[in-house]
């Protein structure tokens, strides 16, 4: 069987277990519970019951991972330097942008010029709370008297 003939059929198998209402994750992380995991040995038990999600996290230790693998390159306030292309993690938009999982995916792959990071499953909850306490509220625009 070609490649692409193996990539329809896991696209079909795939279209059958939504169907049928079992996730075809495909390894990938996210912040809801996997039904099935491809391949099996992706994923760990804690996945299959919730994801990996900053509710589950604690900040505090979170803020410790972030000041000894992240700031350097996203600044301590979390602003971001030019390193990582100035990417600012107060932004509300930034924040409403990304789900946990796509951090935790661009953590564990790296995206250039961030290298990946092999934290544990519990790393990655602490530094996602830390990582959504980093948020700045939006500056409410002034209000004209009359």
């Amino acid at each position: 069987m070609t490649a692409s003939a193996c990539f329809h059929v896991a696209a079909l198998a795939c279209a059958a277990f939504a169907l049928t209402g079992v996730a075809c994750n495909a390894g990938e992380l996210g912040d809801a519970p996997i039904e099935l995991c491809v391949p099996a040995d992706a994923c760990d038990e804690t996945m299959f019951h919730g994801g990996i999600n900053a509710a589950q996290g604690d900040a505090a230790r979170g803020a410790a991972i972030y000041a000894k693998d992240c700031a350097r390159c996203h600044g301590e306030a979390g602003k971001g330097l030019l390193e990582a292309r100035r990417v600012d993690m107060t932004s509300p938009a930034w924040q409403a942008s990304m789900r946990d999982g796509t951090i935790v995916k661009m953590t564990r792959a790296g995206k250039a010029p961030m290298p990946a990071f092999t934290f544990a499953d519990q790393e990655l909850e602490d530094l996602l709370a830390h990582i959504r306490v980093l948020e700045v509220a939006p500056v409410a625009p002034a209000r004209k008297g009359y």
